[in-house]
């Protein structure tokens, strides 16, 4: 008892430690006992901690074992043959269901058991991801500002450590070649604040709640025949969970040369072919709402119909053939009308000189089959309209 010390010596950290929890009952410290013991197993050393502590009575044991096991470092399944843009099956060993692969991005399976939480993609977007700890304000000093398709995805993970996750994707990205640009672990990306709000800037809801303790953290690049591909995981754990953030940014240069943001220019494709293919105009995955960076883009249609009043058209959405045929041919549709319905509000286009309608993807002007391709797919026609 008198060897251990009082609470003002640690005694009362010494019994948290072994409980694992910051508080256990913090008056049962009194008349302690304490021991440590140790004995080599099979696979490695088996440790034993335990404290026994005492108040009005009662007494309270806290036990913990550890075992030493050895380290797994190749959980990861990827596709070296998605970067050169060869589709093929994942690596073996991967044990993922068809509904599985077909959430997860096609470079990168998840770790085994994950439960997936929620994933986005947007196409050609901003994004910056820190190259050093965040400060009080959640700023960093150095970060990787990059443009192009970025994918989400967050993953829940049970009865593992941040460590063993981490030091799983991180194999798994060297594996495909990959340059780390930076990566920190546990205090090494400060304190709780700093941890959270780092996690937070790769999470697709913008929170990572509780999940930020022991974390690990990495942003990794490679170059490939399109351009670059960056990779960022952030690892945190609550409670025996584990949530994964994962972000895949796809650097594929502007895109700003897939339309002729110019109103004669429009207005000559359509006079020569009865309509005119626009591409500046951007949408989320899934989503209708036209995005504020298709401005250059509507500004030319707002234009054209100025400067020849007699034109009425149809507005005309299409996609690509991922996904079901009757989804995307409803999403080309809204798509359309959102089109429409901002010319009108924003840009002073009288709503009777525009129709819109979706033809999904019953019209493409490409193949399907490459991402190049899609992308030509996912577009908006004007078309003229007597």
């Amino acid at each position: 008892m008198d060897e251990c010390g009082d609470k003002d010596s640690g005694l009362h950290e010494l019994a948290a430690s072994v409980a694992g929890v910051s508080y256990f009952g913090s008056n049962f410290y009194r008349k302690p006992y304490f021991l440590r013991a140790s004995l080599s197993g099979a696979q490695g050393m088996v440790h034993v901690g335990l404290f026994v502590g005492g108040f009005d009575g009662d007494v309270r044991v806290q036990q913990v074992v550890v075992e030493e096991v050895p380290r797994q470092n190749t959980l990861i399944s990827v596709s070296e043959e998605y970067l050169s843009r060869a589709h093929k099956d994942a690596a073996t060993g991967d044990q993922r269901t068809a509904e599985e692969k077909k959430q997860d991005h096609p470079m990168m399976a998840r770790y085994p058991g994950a439960r997936l939480y929620r994933s986005r993609t947007v196409e050609y977007e901003k994004m910056s991801l820190p190259l050093t700890v965040l400060n009080s304000e959640g700023v960093a000093s150095e970060n990787l500002d990059l443009t192009g398709d970025i994918t989400q995805h967050s993953y829940q993970i049970e009865n593992v450590s941040t460590l063993k996750v981490f030091q799983n994707y991180l194999e798994a990205i060297e594996k495909l070649g990959f340059t780390l640009e930076y990566a920190c672990e546990k205090a090494e990306c400060g304190g709780d604040d700093a941890s959270e709000a780092l996690g937070e800037r790769l999470a697709v809801t913008g929170d990572v709640e509780n999940y930020f303790r022991d974390p690990h953290y990495l942003i990794a690049s490679r170059e490939v025949a399109e351009g670059r591909v960056v990779v960022g995981i952030y690892a945190g754990g609550f409670e025996g969970e584990v949530w994964l953030q994962q972000v895949v940014i796809e650097e594929t240069g502007t895109e700003n040369d897939l339309i002729e943001v110019n109103a004669d220019q429009l207005y000559q494709e359509i006079e020569r072919s009865g309509k005119a293919l626009v591409y500046g105009i951007y949408f989320d995955t899934d989503s209708a709402e036209v995005k504020e960076n298709s401005a250059e883009a509507l500004e030319a249609i707002s234009e054209l119909m100025t400067s020849h009043p007699e034109l009425d058209l149809y507005v005309v959405g299409h996609t690509d053939d991922t996904g079901e045929s009757d989804y995307n041919l409803s999403l080309s549709g809204r798509r359309a009308a959102s089109v429409a319905e901002v010319l009108t509000a924003q840009y002073s286009v009288e709503s009777g000189r525009l129709a819109a309608a979706g033809v999904g993807p019953y019209a493409p002007v490409a193949g399907n089959e490459s991402k190049e391709g899609k992308r030509l797919n996912r577009r908006v026609e004007l078309v003229r309209r007597l």
